[in-house]
C-alpha cells in the first residue's frame, strides 16, 4: 500500500514485471536526501495550503478588479452621455448664431 503511494507520487517506479521490487526515481532521491518520505508529506501539505491561500488571494484580486472595471465602464457611459449633451447644446448653439446673423441682415 506504500509503495503505491510512493509510485503514484513518483517517489519509486516498479522494477520488475510482477511489482515486487521498486526503485527510486531521481525526485525520490532528491526526497531521500532531503528528509525523507515525512518530510516530503510536510512540504507538500505546506505547498498545498499556499496554494489554497493564492486561489483566495485571486478571488479577491478577481472582485476588486470586477468592481473597479464596473466603476470606469460607468464612468464611460456618464461621459459618453455628458459629451453628447454638450455636443447637442452647441449644435443647438450654432442654428441660434445663424438665425441670428441672417435676421439681423433683413
Amino acid at each position: 500500500m506504500l509503495a503505491d503511494e510512493l509510485i503514484e507520487e513518483r517517489l519509486a517506479k516498479y522494477y520488475d514485471e510482477h511489482k515486487t521490487e521498486l526503485k527510486i526515481t531521481n525526485y525520490g532521491r532528491y526526497w531521500v536526501v532531503h528528509g525523507g518520505f515525512l518530510i516530503y508529506l510536510k512540504e507538500s501539505e505546506r505547498k498545498i495550503k499556499s496554494d489554497r491561500e493564492k486561489d483566495k488571494h485571486h478571488e479577491d484580486l478577481k472582485e476588486e478588479l470586477k468592481e473597479a472595471r464596473l466603476k470606469f465602464t460607468h464612468y464611460r457611459i456618464v461621459t459618453y452621455w455628458w459629451s453628447f449633451a454638450l455636443t447637442l447644446i452647441s449644435f443647438l448653439l450654432s442654428l441660434l448664431n445663424l438665425y441670428l446673423i441672417l435676421n439681423r441682415n433683413k
